[in-house]
């Protein structure tokens, strides 16, 4: 029920930024980042998984950005990134950690540093135009 229980709460933060609930759904980002945290860290090592553990980083990037934390939120969407580039999937060349990079991203341009967000995109951009083979029709996400 633990993991369950940190699945609802992302699910929640997710649904109040739609809705714009900034404010809620930095709540539920934070309770989502606490109870992601304690679920893995109570798996053996073999079987804690970098990805769900960097969910709960770039959600609650999201959450900080959506308050105008933007100093937070690179630092937040910096370790998620982090997390996301040990995991197989990146080193195989078969993923992108999108999210991370999203809300560092938009944090860097709440604090009028345009400039230092292009770069991240456009490097985002081009590995989707070199690996994704309906790049001009598949959703991004």
């Amino acid at each position: 029920m633990a993991e369950q229980h940190a699945d609802i709460l992302m699910c929640l933060s997710s649904i109040c930024h739609c809705l714009g609930e900034r404010e809620k759904g930095l709540e539920y980002a934070q309770a989502h980042f606490k109870q992601r945290i304690l679920v893995e860290d109570s798996k053996p090592p073999a079987e804690q998984d970098g990805a769900f553990r960097a969910m709960a980083y770039t959600e609650l990037a999201l959450g900080l950005v959506m308050n105008g934390e933007y100093e937070g939120a690179i630092t937040v969407a910096e370790q998620g990134r982090k997390l996301l580039e040990e995991t197989p999937e990146f080193l195989e060349g078969d993923y992108w950690p999108h999210w991370a990079d999203y809300h560092h991203a938009w944090a860097l341009i709440g604090l009028d540093r345009a400039a230092e967000a292009c770069p991240i995109l456009e490097e985002m951009l081009e590995w989707r135009r070199k690996n994704v083979k309906n790049y001009a029709t598949e959703s991004i996400k």
